[in-house]
């Protein structure tokens, strides 16, 4: 995506000479930049990401013989070796591309890295919306001097079904290089000005307003930058972990029992477990210390509920048995606090325990007096 600053009257569109692991992508570009840039703008800058063996190159000229028309225009060339694999730094140089140099060997032992590095280079810009059928491409085709060197049509009928330019180019003696350069440059010159006589093509172009124009270590920077924020939002951040005595610590534990309770009291239905104030396991019998409410949390009732083995305690006749509710019991730590019962809570289940046994053996007397009768 070039860049067009009406306050400057310019244009920047970047070129990035890409290809395999030693191809010539970085010697290409610095021997340009060394013999055939005669007005560079700010220096050529190396980067990569932290640790990388290989770097980017960059540096910016004025290609004095293309001109568009009512502007200056202004190239940023780069550099993306084959070497440097790092995704984030390599989706950063291709954003935005206005024009490709696939630098190829021609040896015929580097024709499938060759291959290779294409489709990489096909999948980066196409995940950008951009594709190698419509941009400016240009194949420079290097190592032609060695002695078993295929030949440029060789090299080219698997890289290049869309016919783009193949230019032989050398790094070493800069052959080429020049020409391989301003082909690709003419031809995103000349898109340039379609578009602002409102054609479409298939570069795009970013206005802004600036009256400054950012240096190359400006440029440079915001790419590091870019690609530092790009690894940061693909780091997942580590889960936050759960305290001891949280619920969200144990409520993924699996459920181990389900308890079926044989009597529920009539005074609380209707209710529901508000807080599981602590549990503790006495011999065979299990206690668990619960407040109980309704379900809009009013009227809250401790209860202590005993589980006891089944064929333990007395159950009612089936005659006489409500429908029973299912308590879903949450794991708990084995070292949770019990509280203590307050002893006003204990005489009042007492008095309970004495009153239901009176009425049960009264209950029993009538009921057998009534069958005997």
């Amino acid at each position: 995506m070039a860049i067009i600053n009406f306050a400057r009257r310019e244009i920047i569109a970047r070129v990035v000479y890409c290809g395999a692991r030693g191809a010539g992508t970085t010697a290409s570009v610095r021997k340009l930049y060394v013999d055939h840039t005669p007005d560079p703008s700010g220096g050529m800058l190396p980067f990569a990401p932290r640790g990388a063996s290989e770097h980017s190159q960059v540096f910016e000229y004025h290609p004095a013989d293309i001109e568009i028309p009512g502007f200056r225009f202004k190239v940023r060339l780069y550099s993306l070796p084959g070497a440097l694999i790092h995704a984030g730094h390599r989706a950063e140089v291709l954003r935005d591309v206005d024009g490709i140099v696939f630098v190829a060997n021609a040896r015929p032992n580097e024709a499938e890295p060759n291959l290779d590095a294409l489709l990489n280079l096909d999948r980066h810009l196409k995940k950008a919306g951009q594709d190698l059928a419509n941009l400016p491409v240009v194949f420079q085709i290097n190592h032609t001097d060695a002695a078993d060197a295929l030949s440029l049509d060789d090299v080219a009928f698997d890289l290049n079904p869309y016919r783009h330019p193949v230019i032989l180019g050398s790094p070493v003696s800069g052959e080429g290089l020049a020409a391989v350069r301003d082909a690709v440059v003419k031809r995103i010159a000349a898109l340039l000005a379609d578009n602002l006589e409102g054609k479409p093509t298939c570069l795009q172009v970013h206005a802004i307003h600036r009256r400054e124009s950012a240096s190359i270590e400006q440029v440079v920077e915001a790419h590091q930058r870019a690609v530092r924020l790009a690894e940061a939002q693909a780091t997942p951040a580590p889960a936050p972990r759960a305290a001891p005595w949280s619920r969200s610590g144990y409520d993924v534990l699996p459920l181990e029992h389900t308890v079926s309770l044989n009597y529920h009291p009539p005074s609380l239905a209707g209710m529901s477990p508000l807080q599981v104030l602590g549990a503790r396991v006495h011999e065979l019998t299990v206690v668990v210390d619960l407040i109980m409410a309704d379900p809009e949390g009013n009227n809250p009732t401790r209860l202590h509920v005993h589980l006891v083995p089944e064929g333990d305690s007395p159950t009612p006749s089936s005659a006489a048995r409500a429908p029973l509710p299912t308590l879903e019991t949450d794991p708990m730590p084995t070292d949770s606090a019990t509280l203590p019962m307050p002893i006003e809570d204990t005489w009042r289940l007492a008095s309970y325990a004495v009153i239901g046994t009176i009425s049960g053996i009264i209950v029993g007397l009538l009921t057998g007096f009534l069958i005997w009768a």
